[in-house]
């Protein structure tokens, strides 16, 4: 039997204010965003899930996440606590731009120092749940770094 759309559960990430009032939506909602990405890309897992739409913006508005060490081991300490800050409720508790998340996140990774592609698939080899367990192609550096122009934003 194929499920039908109202059978499946909601998964949607949505920024608090952008609920409460959207005409207040700025750059840090995006960050809201980002910090929910870097969360599902870390765990495997949505930050909040739900049956309707309403059940997931409650979650949103009101609950607290499940920090990523509890659904996923390995997880650095300092990370975890960038991505939770960046799903902080009130936007004022988060960063103010990317500018100042990318200092977090580059400082961040200078205390825990920088991986090596060893030390990629290494780890990929451990926890990769998604297939086989083999590790994925390393991309050269000069092929995987992506360049975001925020100069925009505020």
């Amino acid at each position: 039997m194929r499920p039908n759309r109202a059978m499946l559960p909601v998964r949607r990430s949505l920024a608090p204010e952008a609920i409460r009032d959207p005409s207040s939506v700025d750059a840090r909602a995006d960050l809201y965003a980002l910090g929910a990405m870097a969360y599902f890309l870390l765990t495997g897992k949505v930050v909040f899930e739900g049956d309707s739409f309403i059940e997931v913006c409650s979650q949103h508005l009101f609950e607290e996440p499940v920090p990523p060490s509890q659904r996923e081991t390995g997880i650095p300490e300092g990370l975890e606590q960038i991505i939770m800050q960046c799903l902080e409720k009130d936007p004022s508790r988060r960063q103010q731009s990317a500018a100042s998340l990318g200092d977090v996140l580059h400082t961040e990774s200078e205390r825990v120092g920088v991986w090596s592609a060893r030390q990629a698939k290494a780890w990929w080899e451990t926890n990769d749940t998604m297939s086989s367990g083999a590790a994925p192609a390393l991309v050269p550096e000069a092929e995987r770094t992506l360049r975001v122009d925020v100069s925009g934003r505020v």
